[in-house]
């Protein structure tokens, strides 16, 4: 019976500890989640590190490979990118938005 209770529990953690660390990917820019940012690039502070500031002023430090098509000073853009939350920078500006795709703007 003990043993039982004991398999209950384990059960229960895990399935805690799923829905703790699975999030819905389509959420509206929460820990993992997709999001859409609207702004300009910039330089960041270190050599090589890019941000884009939102037209809100939030900063967001642009990763991935599409980034590269944007790195351009004072570029006005549309981002649909992925927040990532287990991200080490060197740059340490802004949150980290990996670049699925965007649009320019004029």
């Amino acid at each position: 019976m003990i043993i039982k209770k004991i398999e209950i529990l384990a059960l229960l953690g895990c399935i805690a500890l799923f829905l703790t660390v699975c999030q819905n990917p389509f959420s509206s820019g929460g820990n993992g989640g997709f999001k859409v940012v609207t702004g300009t690039v910039q330089r960041g502070v270190e050599w090589e590190c890019w941000v884009l500031i939102s037209t809100s002023g939030k900063s967001y430090e642009l990763y991935g490979e599409r980034s590269s098509e944007i790195k351009k000073e004072g570029i006005k853009v549309k981002v649909m990118g992925k927040i990532l939350t287990n991200t080490v920078s060197f740059c340490m500006q802004g949150t980290p938005l990996e670049v699925i795709s965007y649009q320019k703007l004029d």
